[in-house]
């Protein structure tokens, strides 16, 4: 287990931690998507916008990193098997080379950390490759400033834009209301 993990967060912390997770995958697929355009989602800090500690505050920081996350590895490093599925098949999570990659980057993100002076509050390495941060703005400057960095994003609550599931169609009446 991670020494720097809470054992058991309280509800609004794993809230806050998933609904900023799920944000840090789709701001990563995004930007493998466009395979290194400097496009990303509103409010994301990259490398090449960076002017000094002026540009940041001091504030819990999601890092993503630019090495590939365990869902979009097709190898590549020395003595590291692949670990991107094949199409239409299931990433198995408990595989070896899953493992194995997976502890790679945590260790990788803590050197990045470490480095800064920081120890990562959270390690993502299925969807993205990142890691959450309490950062001083200086500290957030220079971890932007670090070639391994793909870019640096304030952790910010999120709001829920819709209250009903009923937009996804999943219900049992001709409109789709009512099933879930």
């Amino acid at each position: 287990m991670n020494e720097h993990m809470p054992l058991r967060p309280d509800r609004r912390t794993r809230t806050r931690s998933l609904r900023t997770l799920a944000a840090v995958a789709a701001l990563s697929m995004t930007v493998a998507s466009l395979a290194g355009a400097a496009q990303a989602a509103p409010g994301t800090i990259l490398p090449d916008d960076v002017s000094g500690a002026s540009a940041f505050a001091a504030g819990k920081y999601l890092i993503t990193l630019k090495s590939p996350a365990v869902s979009t590895y097709d190898g590549g490093i020395n003595g590291m098997a692949a670990t991107a599925p094949a199409n239409g098949k299931v990433l198995e999570a408990s595989s070896v080379p899953v493992v194995s990659y997976s502890a790679f980057l945590e260790k990788k993100q803590s050197s990045v950390a470490a480095a800064v002076g920081v120890a990562p509050l959270y390690h993502y390495t299925m969807a993205t490759n990142g890691f959450a941060a309490e950062l001083t703005a200086d500290q957030a400057a220079r971890l932007a400033a670090n070639e391994n960095v793909a870019g640096l994003e304030p952790d910010a609550m999120l709001q829920l834009q819709r209250s009903t599931t009923d937009f996804l169609g999943l219900g049992d009446d001709a409109n789709g209301k009512g099933g879930v």
